[in-house]
This record gives structure tokens, sequence and C-alpha cells, in this order.
């Protein structure tokens, strides 16, 4: 019994640190900022390791669901754009165009 629950611990350890490998990114982050009263109004910002801000966008009209898949694939590959460049983005659509892409 003692080894089976031993087991079941160690397996379950193991699939939790392969599933965070896969979905980290490394090289930067990107952060979401909205209002509750606009929704609709939102603020992407895209910080390197060093947390210095590379690219920033102002999205109207669409409310920016971070739960689902889609969206999370977009703003990735939209900061692996930004921390290619290694330099300030000026302005852009890049996350519009992300999102319409997929």
């Amino acid at each position: 019994m003692k080894t089976l629950i031993i087991t079941l611990v160690l397996a379950f350890y193991g699939f939790n640190i392969i599933a965070q490998e896969k979905t980290a990114i490394k090289e930067g982050n990107w952060v979401i900022v909205s209002n509750v009263k606009t929704p609709k109004n939102s603020t992407v910002m895209f910080y390197n390791d060093k947390q210095e801000l590379i690219y920033s966008e102002l999205i109207t009209n669409k409310r920016l669901n971070i739960e689902r898949k889609k969206v999370k694939l977009a703003l990735n590959q939209v900061l692996e754009k930004a921390i290619e460049t290694e330099k300030v983005i000026s302005d852009k659509n890049l996350v519009i165009t992300a999102l319409k892409a997929k």
C-alpha cells in the first residue's frame, strides 16, 4: 500500500513538471490592463526579462479573454516577435493582427 501511494505521488509530480515546462516563456512576459467599467478597452504591455517595457498596444472594442488558448497563443507569439527585435517597437497593431490570424 505504501509503495502504491509513493508511486502515485511521484507520477503526479512528474506530470506536473512536464506541463509547466511547455507553457513557460523565459524571455519575458505580457500583462493585460483593463477596467471593470470598460471591459472592451484594454492595454497589453510586453516586458523583456529585465522587466523593461518593450511594446505596448491599446485594444479597443474587443474583450480579451485570457482563459482562451487562442488569445494566449497570440500574445505569446507577439511577445516572441517583440523580444526578437531587441528594441522598443513603435506603434503597430501586432496583437490585433495575431488575434485575427487565429
